[in-house]
């Protein structure tokens, strides 16, 4: 795995898909066959669904740059 991109922004989510954090993370690839993965993650997300800019800032981020859907398998 190689670092592809550095600061990525990843919006963890709650088991029903609504929003619950977003986090600052790195974002890594295979150059071989192309797989994807994030990693080193921020000690503290940068926001919180509970925040009441919450929306705002996500939607600002998202003009950026892509947020990546945080899942867990």
């Amino acid at each position: 795995m190689q670092c592809k991109k550095n600061s990525v922004t990843v919006e963890e989510l709650l088991e029903d898909g609504s929003p619950y954090k977003l986090w600052d993370a790195d974002l890594y690839a295979c150059p071989d066959c192309g797989a994807e993965t994030i990693t080193g993650f921020a000690h503290e997300p940068m926001m919180e669904a509970w925040h009441p800019n919450y929306a705002a800032q996500r939607d600002r981020l998202a003009r950026l740059a892509p947020i990546y859907p945080g899942r867990s398998s």
